[in-house]
């Protein structure tokens, strides 16, 4: 398995003890800033399927607000 450094990093992560998925970008903490996700948590992120109902909302403004000013 290939280790990627963490600014390479973003995608949708289920952290531990959560119900929701969290958007991260560059960074271990998520965009809406209320979850951190640990190393191997986000080796699996995933940067497909935006529009899922299992994805926090507040993630969801973030990264379109990302994209927008990209």
């Amino acid at each position: 398995m290939q280790t990627l450094e963490l600014t390479e990093i973003q995608g949708w992560v289920l952290p531990d003890m959560t119900r929701k998925y969290h958007y991260y970008a560059g960074s271990n903490t998520s965009l809406c800033g209320g979850y951190e996700a640990t190393p191997e948590q986000l080796q699996d992120a995933y940067d497909n399927n935006h529009k899922c109902a299992d994805n926090c909302a507040a993630c969801q403004r973030k990264r379109l607000q990302l994209q927008q000013n990209g």
